[in-house]
């Protein structure tokens, strides 16, 4: 059951809001996600909008938690671009942007088609000029996303048919973070289990197969190890402490790849937690936090 909206009374100074029928018509897009981008853009004040998870849980009716993968989802589909203004780890800022709106602005000033209006043709070339440089960016922001993902996995083999298939998996609801997840759990398994080149799949069949949604022993802690995850060609004297200690070698070699991409997925007490059972973190944690301020200030 979803709570009740709590509509603040102060002024937006807007009479409406109007959601463009490339939103409205897009099957990419759920419905909620739809009226985010909406909410997102009448909030925009030419330099973004700031509204925090808990204004939308307010406004919308529904838990901070699920707006803020609503948004992530935005985010991750290519539809909104989010900069974080941080104070260390912490973040302080969240600004986001509709990228049509940076990217096709006639949509601001829209005007109701007019059966005589002699602009009618030239409106309407106008339009699907605009639509199709979005559409374009949209393509590169995709390209950019996979080639993300495909630096991270082990044996580059097929890389137009797994981008194809990267698209379809985007297109039909799957986020970056779930496929980053799923190659980073393959990565452990990998190194776990000692796989060879030749036994490791080519990048075009993992994505083809939608692999990330697959089950990866990548070594939980106080997980049971399973002796049958252990390859027949291990040597002889690899014991289970082998295996345990390699497990946690790889949780700590995964760390730093998800948090150079997507530090929002970890609050400070998670981050506490890691460095506390891997110190050794400390400097690699505490250089991304340099490169990314210095990126934020040079962007700023």
């Amino acid at each position: 059951m979803m709570a009740e909206r709590k509509i603040s009374n102060e002024s937006r100074g807007f009479r409406g809001v109007w959601i463009p029928k490339e939103y409205w018509l897009d099957p990419n897009l759920k419905i909620m996600e739809v009226v985010f981008i909406t909410e997102i853009e009448s909030l925009d004040n030419g330099k973004g909008c700031y509204a925090s998870n808990k204004y939308f849980s307010e406004f919308f009716g529904i838990s901070k938690g699920r707006c803020s993968q609503i948004i992530n989802n935005l985010s991750d589909k290519g539809y909104i671009k989010i900069d974080y203004d941080r104070e260390g780890k912490q973040v302080k800022k969240r600004t986001m942007k509709v990228v049509r709106k940076l990217t096709t602005p006639y949509l601001e000033n829209y005007r109701p088609y007019l059966e005589n209006d002699k602009e009618n043709n030239t409106s309407s070339n106008t339009s699907n000029n605009d639509q199709s440089d979005l559409k374009k960016i949209r393509e590169q922001q995709l390209e950019e996303d996979f080639n993300k993902l495909w630096k991270l996995y082990p044996r580059k083999e097929g890389k137009k048919k797994a981008f194809e298939a990267y698209k379809r998996a985007i297109k039909n609801g799957t986020t970056n973070k779930e496929i980053q997840t799923g190659i980073v759990n393959y990565l452990a398994q990998i190194r776990v289990q000692r796989t060879s080149k030749q036994y490791i799949k080519q990048g075009s069949t993992w994505f083809n197969g939608e692999c990330w949604n697959d089950e990866y022993n990548v070594g939980q802690e106080r997980s049971p190890v399973n002796p049958k995850t252990v390859p027949s060609s291990a040597p002889a004297n690899r014991t289970m402490a082998d295996l345990e200690r390699e497990q946690r070698e790889s949780r700590r070699d995964a760390f730093p790849i998800q948090y150079k991409e997507h530090p929002e997925w970890f609050n400070e007490e998670t981050i506490k937690s890691i460095l506390e059972e891997f110190p050794e973190l400390r400097e690699k944690v505490a250089e991304i936090d340099r490169a990314r301020a210095t990126s934020d200030r040079n962007t700023a």
